[in-house]
């Protein structure tokens, strides 16, 4: 992977998450479309296959996105392995609890605050102590 900064490599997750998440969003409605296009032109439910240069375009971009979210799945993958192991380094079992579920779990520090039962400012300061302590490993 290549070279980034401490704070984007420990967010990569996260961001990886994202883009899957839109990236599935938009093959969903291309299916969709394709779908209700084959329906429309044939509408026996046993006879409705995708036919005609829009509808197999619609499907073969569909099929692209599917690549490309399995492949930013073995990413995201690489990346929680990689963070994962290093926070488990850490000495501190709260910094550890704490970034491990904000960048491996990606929870809001709202959640964490009622997971742990801190208030929200004691996470924030178990937040960045933690990265301070990670970022030294």
């Amino acid at each position: 992977m290549q070279q980034m900064d401490f704070d984007t490599w420990i967010e990569m997750p996260g961001r990886l998450t994202d883009q899957i998440i839109k990236l599935e969003d938009k093959a969903e409605k291309l299916r969709t479309v394709a779908a209700d296009s084959a329906y429309r032109l044939n509408p026996a439910p046993q006879k409705a296959t995708p036919t005609g240069s829009g509808m197999e375009k619609m499907i073969t971009m569909a099929m692209d996105i599917d690549a490309r979210v399995k492949t930013l799945r073995e990413e995201r993958e690489e990346y929680i392995a990689e963070i994962t192991e290093l926070l488990i380094g850490l000495e501190n079992q709260n910094h550890m609890d704490v970034l491990i579920m904000r960048y491996i779990s990606l929870c809001s520090f709202e959640k964490i605050a009622t997971k742990i039962r801190y208030s929200k400012s004691h996470v924030f300061k178990l937040h960045r102590d933690g990265m301070t302590e990670a970022r030294k490993l």
